[in-house]
């Protein structure tokens, strides 16, 4: 029996981009960070930072060192690469992650990545999940090591309200603590992701809205155009969570993943014999 050559990473990550991944616009392709290296898929987040995404194959290299060359290419060509992109919804001065994506990453990547900085490099793994009813692929999410369990002699965590606000005058304060207390009450399964001038909450790993500082300011974003951008008043306030909580029943509704089926019409659930079985007319 002959089995199917396994799908490249680049070219199923390729489509599931095609078919329109939360939180990510691909803005270009190829992006050439050396003589043999190159970046497959170039985008923007919901943030409006610069996302460069790597596609590891098996025995493609180290992923930790090529995610910190990635990150240093875009740091030290920051002004030329968005005058390149020519994209609006770009945040400039420019601000860039890295995606590393693979089939499957050993223990020993996922310390080595994990280490890096926080905030910087996210990872996933493009699984396929088969049945009677399709093939799909899957961006699956990993934690980084960063993100262990604390030790017992490990400093207790700050409160979610106290993190990133520490730079807002006083007004912005009350807002961004009152945002972020009512996010936090729509499910007690929602994992806050901290930096120190952004917050993410995500459901099941589905982005459902995040907050930033930018600028000394309060901005907020909720994927798929539902918010994006200032958050100065009570108005501002409560559209954001009104698209928190659509976004919030949309990602619980759908699952936590999009299913992106490969080409091909998937087998009939049923034989024409059971059909014909429940057909009334007969």
């Amino acid at each position: 029996m002959a089995f199917e050559t396994p799908e490249t990473v680049s070219a199923a990550v390729g489509r599931l981009f095609a078919a329109g991944h939360p939180g990510f616009e691909l803005l270009d392709r190829d992006l050439v960070l050396a003589r043999h290296r190159r970046v497959p898929y170039v985008g923007i987040d919901e943030l409006g930072r610069l996302v460069l995404v790597l596609c590891l194959e098996a025995g493609g290299g180290d992923a930790a060192s090529l995610a910190l060359d990635a990150l240093s290419f875009a740091r030290a060509r920051a002004t030329a690469l968005v005058k390149h992109l020519n994209a609006p919804r770009l945040r400039t001065p420019l601000t860039a992650v890295v995606w590393v994506v693979a089939r499957e990453f050993g223990a020993d990547e996922r310390e080595r990545l994990g280490r890096l900085e926080s905030g910087a490099v996210r990872t996933f793994e493009c699984v396929c999940i088969e049945s009677q009813r399709s093939v799909g692929e899957y961006l699956l999410e990993l934690s980084g090591a960063s993100e262990a369990a604390p030790s017992a002699t490990a400093a207790p965590a700050a409160p979610s309200s106290s993190v990133p606000l520490a730079g807002l005058p006083q007004p912005l304060r009350e807002l961004a603590e009152s945002v972020i207390r009512r996010v936090e009450h729509l499910d007690d399964d929602l994992d806050a992701t901290r930096t120190p001038d952004h917050i993410a909450w995500r459901f099941q790993d589905e982005l459902v809205c995040s907050i930033s500082l930018i600028g000394g300011e309060l901005a907020g974003a909720v994927p798929g155009g539902g918010f994006d951008g200032a958050i100065a008043g009570s108005g501002d306030v409560e559209r954001f969570l009104g698209a928190a909580v659509q976004r919030y029943l949309a990602v619980l509704g759908h699952g936590d993943l999009i299913a992106v089926p490969r080409p091909g019409a998937p087998a009939p659930l049923l034989t024409p014999e059971e059909l014909a079985a429940f057909d009334p007319t007969r």
